[in-house]
Parts: structure tokens; C-alpha cells; sequence
């Protein structure tokens, strides 16, 4: 839950990166081996508590309420869109990329 503050770990995941970047505001991982090695690392030297805060932040800064409506509205009456957003390029429409 990055809005939550918890470190996330996450399954890679093609594209995501653009959104929440790997060290810094999440962890991804390959495997379920890989994956706990990682938690076992960054529970080490309490690392996930920046990385934490660092997912917060991010996760309030480019998901918020009014933004996210912002561009709902924009997309739903089809106007331009008043910034770029980074999660644009995973539009789809009937299970279709628009």
C-alpha cells in the first residue's frame, strides 16, 4: 500500500517502473526466492522504512484524488489533457490500447 507508507514488494511488472522506481519508492522482484531474499535484505539496515516513505510520497504526489479525477474527467469528455500523466500509455477501452 504505497499510499499507506508500508514497503511495497512487488512482482516485476513491464512498465511500472515509469511509475514507482525500484530501490527508491518500491522493491520488485523476479521469483518468490528473490523476493524474500530482497526482504531480508532491506529488513536488514531497516532500508525499508526510506524506501517506504519514499512509495508514500510518490503514491500521494502522482495518485491523488484530485488528480486522478482530473484526468477521468478529461479522458471521459475527451479533452486534452492538461498534463502528462504517467500512467497515460495504459489506457485501454474495451480491452483495447487507445
Amino acid at each position: 500500500m504505497y499510499g499507506g507508507g508500508i514497503c511495497t514488494f512487488s512482482p516485476s511488472i513491464k512498465g511500472f517502473d515509469k511509475l514507482f522506481q525500484d530501490g527508491v519508492h518500491i522493491v520488485y522482484f523476479d521469483s518468490p526466492d528473490d523476493c524474500f531474499n530482497k526482504i531480508k535484505e532491506y529488513l536488514k539496515d531497516d532500508k525499508f522504512e526510506k524506501i517506504a516513505q519514499n512509495g508514500h510520497s510518490r503514491a500521494l504526489e502522482i495518485t491523488n484524488a484530485k488528480r486522478v479525477s482530473k484526468f477521468m474527467c478529461e479522458t471521459i469528455f475527451e479533452c486534452s489533457f492538461s498534463e502528462d500523466y504517467e500512467w497515460r500509455e495504459f489506457m485501454f477501452k474495451n480491452g483495447e490500447k487507445i
